[in-house]
């Protein structure tokens, strides 16, 4: 069995395939907000940046379209998409409890429990941070379906379906809510719910660079009026505001749609500062977002040690700690594993580790 990644529609004959450094501006930017929310910002920057992950997964719609993926055979896809984003976490957990536990770091103890251990690799719960990889893993793997699905409408007939799909998942999270069992509730909220509400995302980024001004503009609108209907309802029944964050779990309408107005306008910036970039900035701005795994996981041990000893509470220095440090820490692994791979015979086995470790 095969699939085709890319459906056979004309506009996408029409557009250019050269790298989109705008797609590299907005990985990077999503990479340095999700830290952000790790360093505990004063709540009005916490709630200002929740639309960090849905960015990442919006995002990964982009980067599917402009890669141009040929025809491979379901198999290999599935197997290249686990390679890319399982394996490393699993590298990256073993790293982090052996060193752990080999190293008698006692302020992560709490890490070195069977359950935590469990949870992390299968990435559910567990030390936390790592569940963002399942939602990407799942997305990828569900996106040759997201994208047939796509390419049975047009631009704004995509843009409809998908808020359809963004409000069929916050009603049935709502007509779930009496189910209490953990086997009802794990499948719904950890698998079925943000399926639709991110596959609505990755749909959305895939055909984003097809769509013109006006979609752009239906898409903002829609989202804001229906953020301020919600808003108003809240402040009618409850007497107060409801807040993006606290519908992400799983990722529910009030979340996707403040993403969604935000999205459009951060990448109209990101579209006039790519045209500004050149030279070390640009290189830098492309190795940062070809190496976000990596960052992601370094920062994770960083942003524990400030959470669990209290050293500081300046969270723009924690922010910054947590981003040059993984930076650095990546910049030499990667120069140390290059190294190692080309001196290991086994082609197979260099490449495996390669990719692993670098992404």
């Amino acid at each position: 069995m095969h699939i085709k990644n890319r459906p056979e529609r004309n506009f996408m004959s029409t557009i250019k395939t050269d790298r989109d450094l705008r797609i590299d501006l907005l990985r990077v930017t999503g990479l340095f907000l999700i830290i952000l929310a790790h360093v505990s910002p004063p709540f009005s920057i916490f709630q200002l940046r929740s639309f960090d992950v849905p960015l990442m997964v919006f995002i990964s719609g982009m980067a599917y379209f402009a890669s141009e993926k040929k025809e491979i055979s379901i198999t290999e896809y599935f197997s290249s998409r686990i390679r890319r984003l399982a394996f490393p976490a699993w590298a990256f957990l073993t790293i982090f409890f052996l060193t752990i536990y080999i190293c008698k770091i006692e302020i992560f103890f709490e890490f070195l429990t069977l359950s935590k251990i469990i949870h992390s690799y299968a990435m559910v719960n567990g030390i936390g941070y790592v569940w963002i990889m399942r939602i990407f893993l799942m997305i990828a793997l569900l996106s040759p379906f997201y994208i047939k699905i796509s390419g049975r409408f047009k631009n704004c007939g995509l843009v409809n379906f998908s808020f359809l799909m963004i409000i069929s998942a916050s009603i049935i999270f709502q007509a779930s809510n009496d189910f209490s069992s953990k086997f009802v509730r794990f499948p719904i909220d950890e698998i079925i719910l943000p399926a639709i509400s991110y596959g609505a995302l990755f749909m959305l980024g895939y055909r984003y660079k097809s769509f013109d001004t006006k979609v752009k503009i239906q898409i903002f609108v829609i989202s804001l009026l229906a953020l301020v209907v919600i808003e108003m309802f809240a402040i009618k029944i409850t007497g107060g505001y409801i807040y993006p964050q606290d519908y992400k779990y799983p990722p529910q309408s009030v979340y996707i749609f403040y993403a969604l107005t935000t999205i459009p306008l951060i990448e109209l910036i990101m579209s006039k500062v790519a045209s500004y970039l050149s030279g070390r900035i640009k290189d830098s701005i492309i190795y940062l977002s070809s190496n976000t795994i990596w960052i992601y996981f370094w920062h994770i041990p960083i942003v524990e040690y400030f959470r669990i000893s209290g050293v500081m509470n300046i969270f723009y220095l924690k922010w910054c700690i947590a981003i040059i440090l993984p930076i650095t820490v990546y910049y030499f692994q990667r120069r140390i594993i290059t190294y190692i791979s080309k001196k290991i015979s086994n082609k197979k086995l260099s490449v495996f580790i390669k990719q692993t470790f670098t992404g």
